[in-house]
């Protein structure tokens, strides 16, 4: 199988400039530096449009296909590449010669890896919009949660398990999300929680119900509280390596336990000695929450991944605003932002 790994190494982002309404990169580059790391990184397949300067062909898809509404939502997905092969034809051998490429038009698709997947017979709109909606429905790999929350919130009331909801939408986050938790290293953890999803949509009860404004959000709640979403378990926002989604999901999970709830929802074995339940107070288990989400945003930050530090920590701040353990959370936002 063909691979542009070799090649596509640098993300270059271009104007959508003679290429519709499309946002598109590597535009004019030659040789082309691509977008396969940036590509790889939001796990999403790419679309490779060799084209000449000046060749009516392309000019006519341009203005045709490449401004399809149909084909701009579908290309919502993806990451656009441009090949620019010169008005003689000549300009990125490299690629050219390696895909095979014969002549101009082409447009290839290729997985989030570079490996080629296909190549489009036809430049009309809806023709185009059909393959890459394919394309698309294929790698979508929403997970195998039930959809209805209702009875997910009954069933982990009953079974005393900590309640998933899984909130999404069709952006690339959600994607990426969709992939973590399809992971099989995730797999086995699914079973501590009561799982369930439902699209993020602003005229959704259920979204209004839990304050959801964006996707992909997952909550893990307690299913005990008259309102669970006051307090949640973990608030998961924004895109996740399945590496991240399971540090967050084991961190949902110890807090689960520190409240009392699902002791044996991981699916071990029972101990022969149980020991003895811890019983908190209240505010203990807001501080032991506090704590765990603001060493998870220090780790962050250690690793250099200020943006989703800061994001864990804001969140602190939000849901306890007046809590004694947040001015110190305060505090290290304030520094980290001062970092440069």
């Amino acid at each position: 199988m063909k691979t542009l790994a070799a090649f596509l190494t640098l993300a270059t982002a271009a104007s959508a400039q003679d290429g519709g309404h499309l946002n598109w990169l590597g535009k004019g580059r030659d040789p082309v530096e691509s977008v396969f790391n940036e590509a790889k990184k939001a796990q999403l397949p790419m679309i490779l449009f060799f084209s000449c300067d000046g060749d009516q062909t392309c000019q006519a898809i341009c203005d045709g296909a490449f401004r399809h509404p149909d084909v701009v939502a579908a290309c919502r997905k993806l990451t656009c590449v441009w090949i620019d092969c010169g008005r003689d034809g000549k300009g990125n051998r490299a690629i050219v010669t390696a895909l095979g490429v014969k002549g101009v038009p082409t447009l290839l698709l290729s997985d989030p890896e570079g490996n080629i997947l296909g190549q489009l017979n036809r430049w009309d709109g809806p023709g185009m919009a059909a393959w890459l909606k394919a394309l698309t429905n294929v790698n979508d790999g929403l997970p195998a949660f039930s959809e209805d929350v209702n009875g997910a919130y009954q069933n982990a009331r009953s079974r005393n398990r900590a309640l998933l909801i899984y909130f999404y939408d069709d952006s690339p986050p959600s994607l990426a999300v969709n992939r973590s938790l399809n992971d099989k290293e995730l797999l086995p953890l699914h079973a501590a929680f009561t799982v369930c999803r439902t699209p993020m949509r602003k005229d959704s009860p259920i979204c209004k119900q839990f304050d959801i404004d964006r996707a992909p959000t997952i909550l893990v709640l307690d299913p005990r509280m008259a309102k669970p979403a006051d307090k949640p378990l973990a608030r998961i926002t924004s895109s996740r390596s399945a590496r991240e989604l399971r540090r967050d999901l084991e961190e949902a999970l110890d807090n689960a336990r520190t409240a009392g709830i699902g002791d044996k929802a991981d699916g071990g074995k029972d101990d022969p000695k149980p020991a003895k339940a811890e019983k908190l107070s209240e505010d203990e288990v807001d501080r032991k929450f506090i704590r765990a989400r603001f060493s998870r945003g220090i780790e962050l930050a250690k690793m250099g991944k200020k943006a989703q530090a800061l994001e864990v920590l804001d969140d602190i701040v939000v849901t306890f605003p007046k809590h004694v353990e947040t001015l110190a959370v305060k505090k290290y936002i304030e520094e980290l932002k001062a970092e440069k």
